[in-house]
This record gives structure tokens, sequence and C-alpha cells, in this order.
């Protein structure tokens, strides 16, 4: 389906696009810790950079001795000195 109608369905209903299926869910407490859900997988690991594919975008997780805590199929964690999460399209 478009995503305009995802856009406009979700807005008209008055439901948060974070409870539409598939679309990442990211959480970050304080500057230690990101928690993320929905991401397909690891596109790249270093201890400064940690990029995730999810189903919509790309996500860039930078800072300094960034750690995997854990990775299933539907979340993961992800720790260290966290200095920024953006979304790439």
């Amino acid at each position: 389906m478009p995503e305009n109608w995802k856009n406009s369905g979700t807005a008209f209903l008055g439901i948060p696009r974070d409870v539409l299926p598939g679309e990442p869910v990211v959480t970050i407490t304080g500057r230690e810790s990101v928690y993320l859900e929905n991401c397909r997988g690891i596109v790249s690991f270093q201890e400064e950079e940690i990029r995730l594919q999810a189903k919509t975008c790309r996500i860039r997780v930078t800072g300094r001795r960034l750690r995997i805590d854990y990775y299933t199929r539907d979340d993961m964690r992800i720790s260290g000195q966290i200095r920024a999460v953006s979304m790439e399209s």
C-alpha cells in the first residue's frame, strides 16, 4: 500500500504510527542505552557507529564504546556512550 495511505489513515483514525506493524520503534534511555524494535538486520558495526536496517529506513547510532547487548528477531539493545541516533531513508 502507498505510504500516503498509511499517513492519512493513521491521522484520520487517530492511531499513532508506532502501532503499525513493521515500523521501527526506538527508545533512548539517557546517553547510555538505545532499545530498538523491528530491525531487520545489522548493516555495519564499529565501536563508534552501528548501522541497522529497518523495514522503512536505516538507523544509525553513533557514540563511543558502542556494543550490542543483545539482538533477537524482535528487538535489540545497544549500550555505550550514545552521541546520536538518526534515521536515513
